[in-house]
């Protein structure tokens, strides 16, 4: 297996990553620098609850959902603030430089997820159909947040009309599409889903 970003962004080794999962099936963390703790199990359903914040790094991945098994997790105290200067990309790193702007394309499915930053809810994506193309709703900005590369995966058993919002249970990347989130990656930020 490879290396697949979740919820990355990167400039140099100034790495952000949020969510990713590291060769050898091992969730892997980025915060300034990189480490890796097991509990990766490919085709399981898991919540991962990440926060950075200078002096406090914390990683949590439960299996099934928020109170499911613990299956691994990170801690870490740098009190070094880290800022690529770029926003997180769902499915793929964010990375800075001409054709590798888009690295580490992940495949994964996503239910919900909640974007933080100094606390206050930024992003709470819900998958969704409008126009037949899978996205994420957010419902804080009221907007729809589209996919880049190949179109999104969706629980296909939802019926809606073209023009409607429609809510699916799950997107899932291919491991050719990303999506920006256009939330920047500095701390403090706290992803949940």
């Amino acid at each position: 297996s490879s290396d697949q970003a979740l919820l990355d962004s990167r400039d140099g080794g100034n790495r952000f990553y949020l969510a990713h999962r590291n060769t050898g099936d091992k969730w892997l963390w980025g915060y300034g620098t990189y480490g890796t703790f097991d509990g990766f199990t490919p085709g399981e359903k898991c919540y991962v609850d990440a926060s950075f914040a200078v002096g406090e790094q914390t990683i949590t991945v439960c299996d099934g959902g928020p109170d499911g098994t613990v299956v691994g997790s990170y801690a870490g105290t740098s009190t070094t603030s880290i800022d690529p200067c770029r926003s997180l990309y769902l499915f793929c790193c964010n990375q800075s430089g001409g054709t590798l702007d888009k690295k580490y394309w992940g495949k994964a499915r996503v239910y919900w997820l909640q974007l933080f930053q100094d606390g206050e809810m930024v992003r709470d994506f819900k998958p969704c159909l409008k126009y037949g193309q899978a996205a994420l709703y957010d419902d804080v900005s009221k907007t729809i947040f589209y996919p880049e590369g190949d179109p999104l995966g969706y629980d296909n058993s939802v019926a809606a009309s073209p023009d409607e919002v429609a809510y699916v249970d799950y997107i899932e990347s291919d491991g050719f599409s990303h999506l920006d989130t256009q939330v920047a990656a500095n701390s403090p930020t706290r992803a949940t889903g």
